[in-house]
């Protein structure tokens, strides 16, 4: 076993219909199980066994695992909750053993930030930024929240994020967006439901001043590469790909090329994105050889 210790005091975390999402062994499963988790004194080794966590959370639910929306499946098969754990946890140490051989000569600095916001670099100290942003608002396209609220729960969570997403607050077409592509579709979109374009608009409004906030931060000569998708809203196909090249030219940067890749193994909305696009971009500059 993973985690061998016996544990004997547990408790249920509390939030709406837990009952209705997994079953009553289940529970009780799952809670024992972050007992365990949360008694182990090595930081590190807690947060490796927190990422498995999450991750059984979702595979022991009654949750659709087809959907990329919290949608309950109408047929779920019991899954042992220590089984389900112990798999995925042993995959994981053996991921980190692999990547542990590896000679790397990096420092890895991860911050909880808000690209809304200055983010907390030097200007013009990057040298490559490598992003794949929300290819929609969370409340009609991928629902990231949807997607990590049963983990959220069960971990303790804030999920406070929400309020923060890109298009998270809605705006009124305040200001006219740098890309010729977006605007003819939020015309389009507005000519069937106005309040479907003003969800868009906000989208791709806080998308810009992300890509402003990032573009700040490469060096001249360096190089953005984006990984996007191209959602479909009201039958009008958004060029993504297009729009974050538009608004890079805004800050300085040349497109250089997009790359099409199919999806094959994300949850997405049936029908609405079969490829991703990574987009490759250099800002002007010195040393643009």
């Amino acid at each position: 076993m993973i985690l061998k210790q016996e544990v004997k005091n547990y408790e249920v975390p509390s939030f709406p219909n837990i009952e209705y999402w997994f079953d009553e062994d289940v529970i009780e499963g799952l809670a024992k199980l972050r007992a365990a988790i949360f008694s182990v004194e090595d930081d590190r080794l807690q947060n490796l066994f927190k990422v498995a966590f999450s991750e059984t959370i979702r595979l022991v639910s009654k949750a659709d695992l087809g959907e990329f929306k919290l949608v309950r499946a109408e047929r779920s098969k019991k899954k042992d909750v220590q089984l389900v754990f112990e798999a995925i946890a042993r995959r994981n140490i053996v991921r980190l053993s692999v990547l542990s051989k590896l000679t790397l000569k990096a420092r890895v600095d991860i911050q909880r930030v808000n690209v809304l916001e200055d983010l907390p670099l030097q200007d013009e100290s990057v040298d490559l930024v490598i992003t794949s942003p929300p290819y929609g608002d969370s409340k009609t396209t991928v629902a990231y929240e949807q997607f990590s609220k049963l983990p959220i729960k069960w971990l303790g969570l804030d999920d406070s994020f929400k309020n923060h997403q890109l298009g998270a607050k809605e705006k009124d077409f305040e200001q006219t967006l740098p890309s010729e592509e977006l605007n003819e579709c939020l015309e389009e979109i507005k000519r069937v439901d106005v309040k479907r374009a003003r969800e868009v608009y906000s989208f791709y409004a806080d998308l810009y001043k992300a890509i402003e906030n990032i573009s700040k931060k490469v060096k001249p000569g360096k190089h953005a590469v984006v990984v996007v998708g191209n959602r479909t809203v009201k039958g009008v196909e958004l060029p993504t790909d297009k729009i974050c090249a538009d608004f890079f030219r805004q800050f300085g940067f040349v497109h250089i090329s997009t790359l099409v890749r199919e999806i094959s193994n994300k949850r997405m909305p049936a029908g609405t994105m079969k490829h991703e696009y990574v987009v490759i971009l250099r800002k002007s500059g010195y040393n643009n050889q």
